[in-house]
């Protein structure tokens, strides 16, 4: 029990003592602090009040001498302007003397700057105030300005005084020197210490430049000294009087000022009283204040400690007494002593809730009706059996079960604890009862829980291991049983190592032991992905695992348990799924993601190790020209034979894979450049002299090899494709079927430099519309006049007006993807023209315009061009689209889609340069063309060349026979143009006929038969 104090709880007592303590020290604190702000407030007030009344007399008096001294200003300057002699002046000065008490003196000045008058003093020799603010200020002014000028120390009178000065003007209104008063700072310093304002108060005239014209205690830092960071001016803005509390900028002194404005003279006039005083004789009172309520609390805090500890002391004496009554009653389960005879002597609180009895009703009583009879002899016998002749003090006691008996008739389990104790010389035996109903209960309880996680553990689908602490296994689940070949049985008591064998899947090698770190961390541990379990009999099985500590109520560990799965067919599928990610379907090759992986690999190994290796970059030539032809499935079954042809000529450590499309990737590890090269060239060969057969037809294709070395010190991953993508380019470039080595050297650094700023200067050309229209006119041989025939070309203009011709700059838009860019230009410029020129248009038999192999392939220029012929109402049959023969061969099906698409509408399709490829006549009739232009090597020669004459010839009447018109280029001379009329050729075009001209240049009249 707690002790209670006129009711209240003896804990409870003392924080409210200690709380009115409290209470009571905030009070008297807060009390100081108000009275110390009331009088803080009382003493600022009177400060202001001195200072306002101080202020207006101040500003009073200053006007007083400021008047003065303007009026005697003007009548000197008058007398000045109106007799122009300086005699005159002082005769006027004598008869009105100057009041010595304010002025100093009176100084007149002609335009330079000179005195030519100064009263009371005489004019030292070479004495000018032309650098003087106020002559400065006057010299500049328009008309005459009132003027107040800083503190100065006079070179004649040697008196610091502040000038009022006014502008003296000639008879023409020009400038003619000054005048002015010299007021004697000295003397407004001086009123102001007449006005009693105390050691730390002070009085200021401040001009409106912001700087002290005087202050009160002469000889101060102060006049003169700029002021603009006080917080008069942001006041002055505000309102024209006003006070304000501040720390002075001058001597940093805190004061309470009172200003004015002045209205008729730029002047402001502040008193600034100290609130020093009045805040030391705060201070000091403050001081005793604080003393004061320091005493006080003091005072109640020691009479609050003696308080508390009367009151403890009173109540500890009690709370002794009933220590050991509160013990007994707090025992869990009853406490009973009994004598030597089993009569009950005392008989706890606890022991009454566990048996029904009350002290009154039990005590004195057989313990014979507490518990049964045979129970008790056995306890007593075993007692005096354990210690014969051992005093029965120092028995250590028996623990046993027994049935107790309830004060209603009923029975129940009872822990019994029974030992020796002397009490008044006088042995008694302690019974301590503790009813263990509940505990029993609850031990059935523990035991059912256990049988249902047994039958669990024996039921779920994943296996489960428990060991001890010590790692040593103590069960094993059926499906552990399964995996690790052990019955539960076997494995119990052996090392987790002896059953649960488990390696690294990539490394075989022993893997770390779950359940050991898991019970050196504490903590859940989980194994890789790649842990595989060997079982008993040898078989592996690919596992998750995981193990977790067991531990006990206080958070010790008493062992742990694993649990693991089989996860053998789910690992296969994700390697399968991976295999899938980085392979290639059709080829079983690497795809081009993975390739680039294991360059990154190489690369970097090559950068730590130095070794030396070699990328490959592979295009299978003519492969579209079957794909096309034969159809999709012929070019998949041609990559798989070409790729087991690739396969069987590099190494086993080598690595070959799928870029994309037709093009490979090869990755020769630990490899130098004669032995890469011996394995390309075998490959080149290999795949050269390899027939394909298809729906009885043979085919033969070829490679273009791209090779580049990597070693320490190589570029990324996407510098080294690129490089080996550059060498495979040139490979083609130069016939195709062979290898190429990329190396820097100038001539190629130079090159690919150039066609980098080709990729840089075409788009801006495009955007500054630096591009020209010619044209270049086509003869009918037959003589026939059906109208204006030509062919569009183009020029590119340079940052320098230079006039740049296509073969410089349309290979870079071609191999950077902006041919389309610049056949847009054509198209949108032409189409332009053309409708801008109606008459033009209406002679016009047929426009050719070139187009690349992007824009043929590209899905939506035919789009655009059909949108641009209606947008611009040109007929279509007026416009011819020219395609080379190399561009609609490497893309037969792109071009057939494209040239039907357009030649619906009525457009035409010419293909140029016919005869240059080396299957021309093969896909020929696969083309719905309508004219066909004879390729101008073979033209240009055919006077000498009987062969070249032979294939024009050719080419004519196959031409003929399929129905098309046909066009010979690169015509010369006369001579040709006469061959090709009897050989039958339709047209002709070349500088023989007509040299290129501007669109916008084109004669009126169509080309004439010659």
């Amino acid at each position: 029990m707690i002790p209670i104090i006129n009711g209240l709880p003896l804990p409870g007592l003392i924080r409210r003592i200690i709380g009115m303590a409290s209470a009571a020290i905030i009070l008297i604190w807060l009390i100081g602090y108000l009275i110390m702000a009331h009088e803080q407030k009382r003493g600022l007030l009177e400060s202001r009040i001195k200072a306002e009344q101080l202020a207006t007399f101040f500003e009073q008096h200053t006007l007083a001498i400021f008047r003065y001294g303007d009026a005697y200003l003007k009548m000197v300057r008058r007398e000045y302007q109106a007799s122009s002699d300086i005699n005159s002046v002082k005769n006027l000065m004598n008869e009105v003397p100057l009041n010595s008490v304010i002025a100093s003196h009176v100084t007149v000045m002609d335009e330079t700057g000179t005195p030519i008058l100064v009263s009371g003093h005489s004019i030292k020799p070479g004495s000018t105030a032309k650098d003087r603010d106020y002559f400065i200020q006057q010299q500049k002014a328009d008309s005459d300005e009132f003027f107040i000028s800083r503190p100065h120390l006079g070179r004649n009178s040697g008196v610091l005084t502040v000038r009022l000065v006014r502008r003296i003007e000639k008879p023409d209104g020009s400038f003619g020197g000054v005048v002015f008063v010299a007021i004697k700072a000295e003397n407004i310093t001086n009123f102001f210490n007449s006005l009693g304002l105390g050691a730390n108060s002070a009085a200021t005239l401040v001009g409106i430049d912001k700087r002290i014209l005087a202050r009160s205690s002469y000889g101060q830092l102060g006049p003169g000294q700029d002021i603009s960071g006080s917080r008069l001016w942001t006041e002055l803005e505000q309102r024209p009087v006003g006070y304000y509390l501040q720390t002075s900028v001058v001597d940093s002194i805190p004061r309470v000022y009172s200003y004015r404005a002045l209205d008729e003279f730029p002047l402001i006039v502040a008193i600034g009283v100290s609130g020093e005083d009045t805040l030391n004789a705060l201070a000091q009172y403050k001081t005793l204040s604080y003393s004061i309520c320091a005493l006080a609390s003091f005072l109640i805090i020691i009479t609050s400690l003696l308080f508390s500890r009367e009151i403890k002391a009173r109540n500890r004496l009690e709370a002794s007494e009933k220590h050991t009554r509160r013990i007994v009653d707090t025992v869990h389960g009853g406490i009973i002593s009994i004598n030597g005879q089993g009569i009950i002597e005392s008989f706890s609180r606890g022991a009454t809730e566990t048996f029904g009895y009350s002290e009154a009703e039990i005590i004195g009583q057989s313990v014979q009706r507490l518990c049964d009879g045979s129970d008790w002899r056995k306890a007593n016998h075993n007692l005096e059996s354990q210690n014969p002749g051992i005093d029965s003090g120092q028995h250590d006691g028996i623990f046993f079960e027994a049935s107790a008996t309830h004060k209603n008739g009923t029975t129940f389990p009872v822990h019994l604890a029974m030992g020796e104790s002397e009490q008044n010389e006088k042995s008694l035996q302690v019974l301590t009862v503790r009813d263990i109903t509940q505990e029993k209960a609850a031990r059935r309880a523990l035991f059912k829980s256990e049988e249902r996680a047994q039958v669990t553990l024996q039921s779920i689908g994943d296996a489960v291991i428990s060991t001890n602490a010590d790692g040593v296994i103590e069960f094993l689940n059926p499906i552990a049983e399964n995996l690790t070949g052990w019955s539960a049985a076997e494995a119990k008591g052996l090392a987790l190592g002896q059953v649960f064998k488990i390696i690294n899947d990539a490394s075989r090698k022993p893997a770390p032991d779950p359940v050991a770190a898991c019970l050196q961390k504490g903590e859940v541990v989980t194994q890789k992905s790649d842990t595989v379990l060997v079982s008993r009999n040898s078989r592996e099985f690919a596992i998750e695992d995981s193990a977790a500590p067991i531990r006990g109520d206080q958070g010790d560990i008493l062992g742990a348990v694993l649990v693991f799965k089989d996860v053998t067919q789910a690992r296969q599928l994700l390697q399968d799924i991976y295999y899938q990610a980085s392979h290639d379907a059709l080829t079983d090759l690497i795809n081009r993601q993975e390739f680039e992986s294991r360059l990154q690999r190489v690369r970097e190994t090559a950068e730590k190790e130095d070794s030396f290796n070699i990328l490959c970059y592979i295009d299978l030539d003519q492969f579209k020209v079957i794909n096309d032809t034969c159809g999709h499935v012929a070019g998949d079954e041609l990559l798989r034979q070409i790729t087991a042809v690739m396969t069987s000529c590099v190494r086993q450590r080598d690595t070959l894979g799928r870029l994309g499309g037709d093009e490979f990737g090869l990755l020769l590890e630990r490899c130098n450049f004669d032995q890469a090269q011996r394995i390309a060239r075998k490959m080149i060969n290999s795949v050269r002299e390899y027939n394909f057969a298809w729906n009885e037809g043979i085919f033969n294709v070829g490679l273009s090899v791209g090779m580049v070395a990597i070693g320490r010190g190589s570029e990324n991953v996407d510098e080294l494709m690129k490089a080996a993508d550059t060498a495979c380019y040139t490979a083609k470039e130069k016939g195709r079927n062979r290898l190429e080595i990329f190396e820097e050297s100038d001539a190629k650094l130079a090159k690919r430099d150039g066609e980098t700023q080709w990729a840089i200067r075409i788009p801006r050309a495009l955007q500054e519309n630096r591009f020209c229209l010619y044209q270049q006119q086509i003869m009918h041989l037959s003589g026939s006049d059906e109208g204006l025939h030509y062919e569009i070309l183009l020029r590119m203009i340079g940052e320098d007006g230079s006039m740049i011709m296509p073969g410089s700059f349309l290979p870079a838009a071609e191999r950077y993807k902006l041919a389309t860019d610049i056949d847009t230009w054509v198209v949108t410029n032409v189409f332009g023209w053309l409708h801008a020129n109606p008459e033009h248009l209406r002679r016009l038999r047929t426009c050719a315009i070139n187009l690349s192999a992007l824009s043929v392939s590209n899905d939506t220029f035919h789009a655009f061009v059909v949108e641009q012929l209606q947008a611009y109402d040109i007929p279509p049959e007026k416009i011819c689209f020219e395609i080379t023969e190399t561009v609609a061969i490497s893309n037969l099906s792109s071009a057939i889609i494209f040239i039907s698409a357009l030649k619906k509408i009525g457009c035409q399709f010419a293909l140029d340069d016919f005869g240059s490829g080396l299957s021309s006549y093969a896909y020929l009739k696969n083309l719905p063309i309508d004219i066909l232009k004879i390729d101008g090597m073979f033209v240009k020669d055919i006077l000498e060349d009987k062969m070249d004459l032979a294939t024009v010839k050719s080419i004519n009447e196959i031409g003929h026979v399929m129905g098309h018109k046909t066009i010979a280029e690169f015509v010369e001379n006369k001579e040709i143009l006469e061959i090709l009329r009897e050989i039958g050729v339709d047209f002709a075009q070349g500088y023989g006929i007509a040299i290129p001209m501007p669109l916008s240049e084109l004669a009126s009249t169509p080309v004439t038969s010659t």
